[in-house]
């Protein structure tokens, strides 16, 4: 050992080797990683000697690799940078009897990860971290680093002698890739939308991942009117009492942010009072709203022109739910009604529309032409209205017997949502109690992984003897907190998955034997239930448990 530079703010040293050659390597540089904006640097690896891998006879250390990906802004004004270790689970410390177990709320956070500092955390060939802690309270599957950024600094005695003596070692900037794209055939010809190809988590078959926003359909007066649930001033208070529920669960379900279309603000009556109940969830920035347009005023106008012929038009006196506390995100790409003119051509000759097509052929009246040549030309009949059921209707030279009626707003609703979800890279909940409200997409390849099951996440909180509480007691600030817990996604993530709702009932059943149930509850004993839940479901996953063992049940 030649020198040793360090640095006690940062805890981090530099030692220089007499004889390192062997250990050199021109392929290897020090990397600091472009935090300006969000991305996500995937299967970042690191070796070390951590305690959980301690030789259980000879008490010797023993290496073991880590891998996980790595989100930019993490730890960024901390100068630190998080590794979320795929293949570990949540919360895991140890293994006894071939089920994983789980740290209890209260028990002292004792870190599996010890003895791992100072392991470097590379990205291919860049080193990008140094490990410096375990940081229990996050989660055992999260290792803590020191982000070069922090220490390739003038002033800093280690970035002194990197950028001076061994400037050689250090590589450009990294910015994290974007996802890559992929397209998802929806109809016959390639559609415009795109979808991001994201990671799978081994142990989640799903698509659906709880970084996602949730987008809010339930909301939406077209969707609802196709599941007989139109707004009516009669039922107000009962509608907004059902979509506050509804958005709990939503909430839930999602690490990221609640999600809606910038329209909601004026064609949702209730708009105003739900956003109102949802203050608090405001003033975290948890609650988004999108369009093309950021200014509201652009805005208003561009949308008074597409309902212009409407005596409803929403618009028409430029005044909407107020947008305080709102976090805006741009809609980037066509509109949805591009995406759903793109579709409804595509349908008419074998797709979705072609059972309506020929229904409207049996009794098509001569001397109008075709009824195909008809169809095909209403995206530029509405002139620039909005493509919704009733402006279609008007457009078409005949009236629509009420199926017709029906199977066109459908395919209409679906067609948006579609666009929506793909464009927001969205989420939403289905399988709702007043209603499916996925309007056919659970059958659609590229969307259904996206349909989080109402059903089963309510379902396995109601074994667990949460669902009192989390609907009726528990206040959006809680709710907001245990959305962030690593446990509960296990849940959420499964329920995206049509086969796994029999292994979560058998789960909940089996974790409900292990605690006792009690009318006391709050965010802690929720917290630890859904601990319970989480091992019972990773042990599950983990040895493809199938059917019901005796002891099961």
């Amino acid at each position: 050992m030649e020198s040793v530079t360090s640095d006690r703010q940062t805890d981090i040293a530099l030692i220089k080797l007499v004889h390192a050659s062997e250990l050199a390597s021109e392929d290897v540089k020090l990397s600091s990683i472009d935090r300006s904006a969000s991305g996500i640097l995937h299967d970042c690896a690191g070796i070390g000697y951590p305690e959980f891998f301690r030789s259980p006879h000879t008490r010797s250390l023993r290496t073991a690799e880590f891998h996980g990906n790595v989100y930019a802004t993490d730890g960024r004004d901390e100068g630190k940078l998080f590794v979320r270790e795929l293949q570990i689970g949540f919360m895991v410390n140890s293994m006894d009897r071939g089920r994983i177990r789980t740290r209890r709320l209260g028990a002292p956070p004792e870190s599996e990860w010890a003895g791992l500092s100072g392991a470097a955390v590379f990205y291919r060939n860049r080193l990008i971290g140094i490990v410096i802690e375990h940081e229990p309270h996050l989660a055992s599957n999260i290792i803590s680093a020191r982000a070069t950024d922090s220490f390739l600094l003038r002033g800093n005695p280690v970035g002194e002698m990197l950028l001076g003596e061994h400037r050689a070692l250090i590589g450009e900037d990294l910015k994290p890739p974007l996802p890559q794209i992929r397209r998802i055939a929806t109809s016959t010809r390639e559609p415009s939308v795109a979808q991001a190809a994201l990671p799978i988590h081994p142990l989640v078959k799903s698509e659906a991942q709880r970084y996602r926003p949730v987008f809010l359909q339930y909301l939406n007066p077209e969707i609802r009117a196709c599941y007989g649930r139109a707004y009516n001033t009669r039922w107000r208070e009962r509608d907004l009492a059902e979509a506050l529920q509804l958005t709990k669960i939503c909430l839930l379900c999602t690490e990221h942010s609640l999600i809606f279309p910038a329209s909601y603000l004026f064609e949702v009556p209730i708009m105003q009072p739900y956003l109102s109940r949802l203050a608090p969830l405001r003033e975290m920035g948890l609650i988004q709203y999108s369009s093309h347009v950021p200014d509201m005023r652009d805005y208003i106008e561009h949308k008074a022109g597409e309902y212009r012929t409407d005596f409803r038009n929403p618009y028409s006196k430029r005044q909407g739910a107020r947008i305080g506390g709102l976090t805006y995100r741009p809609l980037v790409g066509p509109s949805a009604a591009d995406d759903i003119g793109e579709e409804w051509i595509d349908s008419i000759e074998e797709g979705a529309l072609s059972a309506t097509k020929r229904s409207l052929w049996s009794r098509w009246p001569t001397g109008l032409g075709d009824p195909s040549d008809i169809l095909v030309s209403i995206p530029n009949r509405l002139e620039g209205r909005a493509f919704i059921a009733r402006f279609v209707n008007e457009a078409l030279p005949v009236s629509l017997a009420p199926t017709e009626a029906a199977e066109i707003a459908m395919f209409l609703s679906r067609s948006y949502l579609r666009s929506y979800l793909l464009r927001l890279d969205a989420a939403i909940v289905g399988r709702l109690p007043i209603g499916d409200f996925t309007c056919g997409l659970e059958s659609d390849p590229g969307a259904a992984p996206r349909i989080v099951s109402w059903r089963m996440v309510v379902g396995a909180l109601q074994y667990l003897g949460l669902r009192e509480w989390l609907l009726d007691h528990a206040s959006w600030v809680e709710l907001a907190e245990l959305s962030e817990v690593p446990e509960l996604g296990v849940l959420v993530s499964l329920a995206t998955d049509v086969d796994s709702e029999g292994m979560i009932r058998r789960a909940a059943v089996r974790a409900r034997r292990r605690f006792q149930v009690t009318n006391s509850i709050g965010l802690p004993a929720a917290i630890e239930r859904l601990s319970v839940l989480a091992e019972e479901l990773l042990v599950d996953r983990l040895y493809r448990r199938e059917g019901t063992d005796d002891d099961d049940l």
